[in-house]
């Protein structure tokens, strides 16, 4: 079927200089002067849009992956920068005084009855509900402790050994939160 460039402007919704820039271009099929063939050139056109569409996702898509990349590569420095100004503490090293730190507290609070049995007289079931009441205490404690074991689950295993993983890590000094975020 043979239009009109008129004709197929009019069906493709373009105006007729569109039609003629598409022909130049090699999209529409044109027969003779101010002819084309309709369902070739439709098909051409709609091919043509296709592809357009495509390449422009695709445009997209890789805009978006550069702007990540940049991202990422922003916060590889921003944390690189606060490691050289001492504001992070490796894992490793933060764990060690913690659990240093929860021993002697740990001791400290289980030495209570003893200490306060040499001051005052206290009768042998005093002190075992002064001490339950001590470890019951110490039990809740160490229920809240919980989220840093959960947080060691999401590092990268090496070799299965979480504080292998986290002997990489580093932690704010200043307080605001977690710099992998």
């Amino acid at each position: 079927m043979i239009l009109k460039t008129a004709q197929l402007a009019l069906l493709l919704g373009l105006t007729t200089r569109r039609v003629n820039q598409l022909a130049e271009e090699g999209v529409m099929v044109r027969t003779s002067h101010g002819e084309f063939d309709g369902p070739a050139s439709v098909q051409a056109y709609v091919a043509s849009a296709s592809n357009r569409a495509k390449d422009k996702e695709a445009t997209f898509d890789k805009e978006r992956e550069e702007a990540r990349l940049k991202k990422e590569q922003a916060d590889t420095q921003e944390l690189k920068n606060a490691k050289l100004r001492k504001e992070l503490l490796p894992v490793a090293e933060v764990t060690r005084v913690w659990s240093e730190q929860i021993s002697s507290i740990r001791s400290g609070l289980l030495a209570v009855v003893s200490r306060v049995r040499q001051r005052i007289s206290l009768s042998t079931e005093d002190a075992v509900v002064l001490d339950e009441e001590i470890r019951d205490a110490m039990t809740k404690l160490a229920d809240g402790a919980d989220i840093y074991d959960a947080d060691l689950g999401d590092l990268e295993e090496g070799d299965g050994d979480p504080s292998a993983a986290a002997e990489n890590q580093s932690v704010r000094v200043d307080g605001k939160g977690n710099p992998a975020s």
